[in-house]
C-alpha cells in the first residue's frame, strides 16, 4: 500500500490584501464564504458539477464562480468541468456555513485587466483561461463583468489590443479563526490543510511590495496567472498533496503551460525543491530570486520557456507612415515566429506607465507594452487637441496655425502717368506671394523689382513653403518622445508651434495620443 504524505511547504495566519483601494470594486451582492473543506467525491451517473455543489453540498448561486475556480485548481487534470465521469474520484471544495465572528466574509471583488487578443472572444477566455464552464460564464460571470466594464457596450464585440476587467475574489479578513494547529511539525492531510502562525506579523511587506502588487498586474498583463492568496495544490496522485500557501510564496502559472513558484524568502528546503521539478517537469522553483525588481525578473524570464529573451537589446520599430520605436529592459519573443512579442521596463515611482493608446498600437503589431511599477499619469494639457482636414487650402492652414495673411490684396507694381500696374495677390504673407497660378515673365520680373517673393504653391512642395515663410518649423520627420528612453513616435509631417502638419493619413491610436497631449493634428 503506498504512503500517502502531504508536503506543507508555507503555512501562516496572515492573509495580505496585495492590491491597493483604487484597483477593487465594491460588489453588493458578492457574499460568498471563503472558509472552505474539501471532501473527496466519487462520480455518480447523471452528476454534473453543478447538481453537486448545489443539491449535495447546499452551495448557493451566488457561490459558484468561485467554486469553481477551486474546484478547477485541486483538480488540474480534469479539463473540462462540464465533462465527469462516473466512477471518478474528484476534490470537491465544499462551503462551510459559519458565523460573522469565526470565518472570512468576501467583500470585494478585485480584477485582472487583461488585453483582447486577435482571434479572442470573451467566452472563450473564460473557458481557457478562467478554466469556467459555460453555465458560470453565461449565468454569472458576464454579470460581473458588465459591472466592470461599463463602458463596453457589447461584450460580443472586442477589438485586438482592447483591455478589460475580468473579477476575480479578494477576501476581506474580518476575524482571524484559530485553525488547530498539529504539535510539532506542521501537518496536512489530502485536501486538508493545517496550518501553523508565522509568529511575526508584517513578515511578507517585501513579498507584497516587489511582487504582488507590483509585479503580478505587470505578470497578468503578459497573460500569465498569478497566485498570491490562498492555498495552491499540486496532487501528485494516490492521494499524495503538495501544497503551497501563496500568501507567502507566490505561484506563477505561464501561457505557455509553465509553472514558477517564487520562493521569496528561501522556505522551500532543497529535498522539497527537488520533490517538486522531478515530479513537474514544468514547474520551477526560484528560491530567493532576487532583492530588486530586475534581479527576479530576470530569473523568472530565464526559466519562462519562452523563444528568446533579450536584455537592453536594440529598440523594436513598428510602423508604415509613421514609425514608433520601443525600447524595453527585456524584449521578450514567445515563440520562433518573433510576431509575439513582449517589451518590459521596470519604471520608477514617478514615471508614467505607457498610454492605452500606445499600447494598442503595438498590439496591432504583436506587441506587448508591460510596465512593471510607475503610474498612470494624465498628460496635464489645459484642452484636447482638435483634428482638422484643410483639404490643401494654405488659407485654413494659415489660420489654424495663426499666421497672419491677406487674402486678394491688390499690389501696384508699376504707376505712371501712362500706365497704372496692379497685381491682385490670391495669399500674401509677409513680403511672399503665394498663388497656384504664376503670373506671366513681366509681371513675375515687377514683382521682384518691389523685392516680393512668388510662391508656386502647385509646384514648391508644402515643406518648402513653411519653411521660407516660417521661422521654427521642424521637421520632417517630427519626433515625439511619449516616455524617454522608452518609447518614440517618428511622423512623417512638420511641427509648428502646437500644431503637427501632415500630407500623409495618421493612424487614429497615433492620432489620439497626440491630441490627448493637447496638440492639434493639420491633415493637409
Amino acid at each position: 500500500m503506498a504512503r500517502k504524505i502531504t508536503v506543507c511547504l508555507v503555512v501562516t495566519l496572515t492573509l495580505a490584501l496585495g492590491a491597493s483601494a483604487k484597483n477593487i470594486t465594491l460588489v453588493k451582492h458578492a457574499k460568498r464564504q471563503r472558509n472552505l473543506d474539501t471532501v473527496i467525491y466519487t462520480v455518480r451517473n447523471d452528476d454534473t458539477l453543478w447538481k453537486i455543489f448545489m443539491n449535495l453540498f447546499d452551495a448557493k448561486p451566488e457561490d459558484l464562480p468561485y467554486l469553481y475556480k477551486r474546484f478547477r485548481d485541486l483538480n488540474p487534470s480534469i479539463k473540462d468541468l462540464d465533462h465527469i465521469v462516473a466512477g471518478q474520484k474528484i476534490i470537491i471544495p465544499k462551503p462551510i456555513r459559519v458565523s460573522r465572528k469565526k470565518g472570512y466574509e468576501i467583500k470585494q471583488v478585485d480584477y485582472d485587466l487583461y488585453v483582447i487578443k486577435e482571434g479572442q472572444h470573451l467566452a472563450s477566455i473564460l473557458r481557457e483561461i478562467y478554466g469556467l464552464p459555460d453555465r458560470v460564464i453565461f449565468n454569472s460571470y458576464l454579470k460581473l463583468i458588465k459591472k466592470l466594464n461599463p463602458g463596453i457596450n457589447d461584450l460580443d464585440h472586442l477589438y485586438p489590443g482592447q483591455k478589460i476587467k475580468i473579477p476575480r475574489t479578494m477576501e476581506k479578513v474580518e476575524h482571524k479563526a484559530r485553525p488547530t494547529v498539529a504539535k510539532g511539525k506542521a501537518a496536512t492531510r489530502a485536501g486538508n490543510v493545517v496550518e501553523k502562525p508565522s509568529g511575526k506579523a508584517g513578515v511578507q511587506v517585501d513579498v507584497d511590495k516587489l511582487v504582488k502588487n507590483t509585479m503580478m498586474p505587470a505578470f497578468r498583463e503578459m497573460g500569465w496567472s498569478g497566485r498570491e492568496k490562498g492555498t495552491y495544490y499540486m496532487p501528485i496522485g494516490g492521494g499524495t498533496n503538495i501544497s503551497v500557501n501563496t500568501s507567502e510564496i507566490p505561484v506563477l502559472e505561464l501561457d505557455n503551460g509553465r509553472r514558477i513558484i517564487l520562493d521569496m524568502k528561501g522556505k522551500i528546503s532543497p529535498r522539497v525543491k527537488k520533490l517538486i521539478e522531478q515530479t513537474f517537469p514544468n514547474c520551477k522553483v526560484l528560491s530567493k530570486p532576487g532583492k530588486n525588481l530586475e534581479d527576479i525578473m530576470d530569473k523568472v524570464l530565464r526559466v519562462s520557456g519562452y523563444f528568446s529573451v533579450n536584455k537592453n537589446a536594440a529598440p523594436l520599430m513598428v510602423g508604415e507612415q509613421e514609425k514608433v520605436t520601443f525600447s524595453g529592459k527585456w524584449i521578450v519573443y514567445k515563440d520562433f515566429s518573433r510576431r509575439n512579442v513582449f517589451v518590459i521596463n521596470i519604471l520608477g515611482d514617478k514615471d508614467r506607465k505607457t498610454p492605452i493608446t500606445v499600447q494598442r498600437y503595438a498590439s496591432r503589431f504583436g506587441i506587448e507594452l508591460i510596465d512593471i511599477g510607475g503610474k498612470e499619469i494624465e498628460p496635464q494639457v489645459a484642452k484636447k487637441g482638435v483634428i482638422r482636414n484643410l483639404n490643401h487650402s494654405y488659407k485654413a492652414l494659415f489660420s489654424d496655425l495663426g499666421v497672419k495673411y491677406a487674402s486678394g490684396k491688390e499690389i501696384t507694381l508699376l504707376k505712371s502717368k501712362v500706365v497704372h500696374v496692379v497685381y491682385k495677390a490670391p495669399i500674401m504673407v509677409g513680403n511672399a506671394i503665394l498663388a497656384d497660378t504664376p503670373p506671366s515673365d513681366a509681371l513675375l520680373s515687377l514683382i521682384k523689382k518691389k523685392q516680393l517673393r512668388f510662391i508656386d504653391s502647385k509646384k514648391v512642395p508644402l515643406k518648402n513653403v513653411l519653411t521660407t515663410l516660417l521661422k521654427g518649423v521642424e521637421g520632417p520627420p517630427v519626433k515625439i518622445v511619449v516616455s524617454r528612453n522608452r518609447t518614440t513616435i517618428e511622423l512623417p509631417g512638420m511641427k509648428y508651434g502646437n500644431n503637427i502638419i501632415s500630407e500623409v493619413p495618421i493612424d487614429r491610436d497615433i492620432l489620439e495620443y497626440i491630441t490627448s497631449s493637447g496638440m492639434n493634428v493639420l491633415l493637409w
